[in-house]
């Protein structure tokens, strides 16, 4: 159980990492590039994906979601279920039993 634990903490923190640090380079290659319009959404998805550091920063945060995923899922319910007074389903609060 503490491994799982120290395992989740170690993917949780290279997950902020990537996501961070993966938003910081899309946003430093997004200001070199033409002014983007929302008037003209094809065009400017075609200046960001031609941009090879706004498609590693896109990667990195994409990668970094997904281990934040890895690390939060095992815990999910069972966490949930150790706590005394905390219904396991919304019904459970108005059930007699």
């Amino acid at each position: 159980m503490l491994g799982q634990t120290i395992l989740a903490l170690g993917l949780t923190l290279v997950s902020a990492c990537l996501i961070n640090w993966g938003y910081i380079t899309e946003h430093a290659a997004a200001t070199r590039l033409p002014p983007l319009s929302a008037r003209e959404p094809l065009r400017s998805l075609r200046l960001l994906l031609g941009s090879r550091r706004w498609r590693i920063g896109f990667g990195a945060e994409t990668v970094g979601f997904g281990l934040y995923v890895v690390a939060v899922a095992p815990g999910g319910r069972r966490g949930r279920d150790r706590c005394p007074g905390v219904p396991r389903r919304a019904d459970d609060r108005y059930s007699s039993g």
